[in-house]
């Protein structure tokens, strides 16, 4: 069981579509390398789709936790459950980002998938700030932080799927 400090980050696998220098198809006896190669690429995929259920169950685990330390952080409404929740969320942002793969940010004008992953991260951000600002006025309702609970959960969601 993935504990919320243990998680270390995955190494960098190979690509399993890239070819080895020396690994050409000219002769028989290069035959049985290919055979080899092929089933080397067969592990490397398995190894990869493991890896990446592995990351699954922990930003699983991860959401569960955000959940109910979003209810704590509703009921109290104290900066120690604020720093628990925020903990929380640095650490989902970062299972995220090495567990599913090395992400290259982009300029947020770019129209690419990893423009959307910066302008995600920046509203998490963005709502984790207003979500202290709420919590130090005091004079947010439940139902306000709740709404900001839930704006959080949603781009963590967005990030995840």
């Amino acid at each position: 069981m993935l504990k919320i400090g243990e998680a270390q980050p995955l190494p960098d696998l190979p690509d399993p579509k890239k070819r080895v220098k020396g690994k050409d198809g000219g002769s028989s006896a290069r035959a049985v390398g290919n055979k080899s190669s092929v089933e080397g690429t067969a592990f490397s995929q398995a190894f990869l789709d493991a890896s990446k259920s592995t990351v699954a169950r922990a930003l699983d685990q991860i959401l569960e936790e955000l959940s109910s330390q979003g209810e704590k952080l509703a009921a109290a409404q104290n900066f120690v459950e604020l720093d628990r929740y925020k903990a929380l969320v640095v650490e989902f942002m970062r299972t995220v980002t090495q567990g599913v793969g090395k992400l290259h940010f982009t300029d947020a004008g770019s129209k690419t998938k990893n423009s959307k992953v910066h302008v995600i991260l920046q509203k998490v951000d963005l709502e984790l700030d207003a979500l202290a600002k709420d919590v130090l006025s005091r004079q947010a309702t439940q139902l306000r932080i709740l709404e900001r609970l839930d704006q959080i959960r949603g781009l963590l969601l967005d990030l995840y799927k």
